[in-house]
């Protein structure tokens, strides 16, 4: 199934983000940095090192990201996987194939989420240090900073910073 998931994401060429993609990794060979998240860009300069084309690009990232989404999938369970990735494939697959950044920042939030239920003094390091990488992907990443309110055990300070956050989010 993980070949599948591969084949479809890695070697997609017709999607409605495909040649804005494409311009995208062009004009970074071309220009150097342009107007999107600065962590997708290095990547794509990374691969213009190497030389290699954009379905390389797109190939190998894919397979790294999809990668990563499974080894995050099977940190909160133990059972066969199967199952979850037939029913990604069946619905939000599909966006995330065109949504390309976004499914590399979501990817990165997935797998920050293990600090979040690990008890250790750096894990709201760890946790935070990934969402900031995830933002270089995308930058709606940085609203998984709240999930840093689950970490409080008073009741009373997590009922006030989330109405502090909705207060001041509008």
């Amino acid at each position: 199934l993980f070949l599948l998931l591969w084949i479809i994401f890695g070697f997609a060429t017709e999607h409605a983000d495909y040649e804005n993609y494409l311009s995208g990794f062009l004009k970074t060979k071309a220009k150097g940095f342009y107007g999107v998240e600065i962590g997708f860009q290095i990547i794509n300069k990374v691969f213009h090192v190497f030389g290699a084309e954009f379905q390389t690009f797109l190939a190998i990232t894919s397979f790294i990201f999809l990668f990563l989404f499974v080894k995050s999938i099977k940190f909160y369970t133990n059972k066969d996987i199967a199952f979850i990735l037939t029913l990604y494939l069946i619905f939000p697959f599909i966006i995330d194939v065109v949504q390309i950044r976004n499914f590399f920042g979501a990817t990165i939030i997935l797998y920050s989420t293990r600090y979040l239920v690990t008890e250790n003094k750096f894990a709201i390091i760890k946790y935070i240090l990934f969402v900031v990488i995830a933002a270089t992907f995308h930058y709606s990443a940085l609203f998984y900073l709240t999930l840093l309110l689950t970490k409080f055990k008073n009741d009373k300070n997590l009922i006030l910073s989330i109405t502090i956050f909705i207060v001041t989010s509008f």
